[in-house]
């Protein structure tokens, strides 16, 4: 079971997006697209109801193979795969410990995933979001403190800022 709580902000000509799909455990955030990421991902995931987590996400990266910055996350029977690419990243928290590379592995309860765009990610510390995770009762509430970091250190609203957290338990 996975809690998920999703955030984007659209400003001026660029627009974050946050798409994701619980029942199918499939979770995507990019620097472009906003409302135009939602029909990309109907399309990926269409008839996917018994495909494989990295079926899911490599679907999903197909529909989105024009986007410089993206960041995907599919979770299902017990495990994870994630991706990024450009300045959106992935991070991981398992056991304490965080990453931000690519990659898959089984989850546990417990395990946490952030997907954030570029502009959210340069906004952000490392120890931040992990002080954040560890106050936060819900994926909901990590959102919110981050956001709240966030918008401490905007003078201005961004172009576009996406990020989705997820919590697995």
């Amino acid at each position: 079971m996975t809690d998920v709580f999703a955030f984007f902000h659209k400003g001026g000509t660029a627009s974050a997006g946050s798409c994701y799909d619980k029942k199918r455990g499939v979770f995507a955030v990019s620097d472009e697209g906003g409302d135009s990421c939602a029909p990309k991902w109907t399309a990926a995931c269409a008839d996917c109801a018994d495909a494989s987590p990295e079926d899911l996400l490599r679907r999903l990266l197909q529909q989105t193979g024009g986007q410089s910055s993206f960041a995907a996350l599919a979770i299902g029977g017990g495990k994870a795969v994630w991706t990024s690419r450009g300045g959106a990243k992935v991070c991981r928290f398992h056991g304490g410990e965080m990453t931000l590379t690519d990659g898959s592995a089984e989850t546990a309860a417990g395990d946490a995933f952030l997907l954030c765009s570029d502009s959210a990610r340069r906004l952000l510390l490392a120890e931040e979001i992990r002080i954040d995770l560890l106050k936060a009762e819900n994926a909901r509430r990590w959102a919110e403190l981050l956001l709240l970091r966030i918008m401490e250190r905007l003078d201005k609203p961004p172009a576009g800022l996406g990020l989705l957290t997820v919590r697995v338990s």
